[in-house]
């Protein structure tokens, strides 16, 4: 991904997006902030954005280019100790969860059942409640 253009320029923020197959390329910008960006397939990542109109929303995309049977996923934000949880996939967003479970607070969730056949990288949604 290459970002330039035939004049310089003032200002460039990339910030946390996955680059795949590729590298990233920034040019011709006075000031650059590049940071969080991942340019290895091989990695893990999850991230997690609250649904600014519902609160009890958010939007999770994992990326497992390292095929991981684990991905860590920050919900400290998000959960509190005791919150009830599901996770929909985006495919099938009314129906079964694909993992479900409570919230222990920091340090982890019970959870029931286990992200499946959501191909990757692949976004999913939480609820609360």
């Amino acid at each position: 991904m290459r970002l330039s253009y035939g004049a310089p320029n003032e200002d460039c923020e990339v910030r946390d997006h996955i680059i795949a197959g590729g590298k990233l390329q920034i040019d011709k910008f006075k000031t650059v902030v590049n940071e969080g960006n991942v340019q290895e397939p091989t990695v893990r990542k999850a991230v997690l954005v609250p649904n600014k109109y519902d609160p009890r929303r958010a939007n999770v995309a994992i990326y497992n280019g390292a095929k991981a049977e684990k991905v860590a996923v920050d919900v400290e934000k998000f959960l509190k100790p005791g919150d009830n949880f599901r996770v929909v996939a985006p495919r099938d967003f009314f129906g079964e969860p694909v993992f479900k479970g409570l919230s222990r607070g920091p340090g982890g969730v019970a959870r029931q059942g286990r992200l499946r056949g959501l191909g990757d990288p692949q976004g999913v949604t939480w609820f609360t409640g």
